[in-house]
């Protein structure tokens, strides 16, 4: 962040290889600067409810527009993360042409 304010967050995240009843976490973290520990809150956590294989092997999780305050310095990274219903930590999965990340300055501090 190169000023203290109001930022905005929000993803679109197009996963290939992902099966049914896989779990799909999306976090952001927050770095701030001269703070040991990082804030990463949960945006969405989605079960893949269909097979997506149905749907040309894409399967598309969506946030909600995140609105936070952060102090000029703060980093912003968005995590994805998956869980596989069968435990099959080997399987490759890869992100395809819808996947949206936007982190928008809404206002700065002052």
């Amino acid at each position: 962040m190169p000023e203290t304010g109001l930022v905005s967050i929000q993803a679109t995240v197009d996963l290939r290889g992902l099966r049914r009843d896989d779990l799909v976490r999306i976090r952001a973290e927050y770095t701030r600067p001269g703070d040991a520990e990082n804030d990463t809150p949960l945006l969405r956590q989605e079960r893949v409810s269909v097979d997506p294989e149905t749907t040309g092997g894409v399967f598309v999780v969506s946030t909600p527009d995140e609105r936070v305050e952060l102090p000029k310095g703060t980093q912003i990274r968005v995590q994805v993360a998956v869980r596989p219903a069968d435990d099959d930590h080997r399987r490759r999965l890869t992100y395809s042409t819808r996947t949206r990340i936007s982190i928008v300055e809404i206002r700065t501090a002052g």
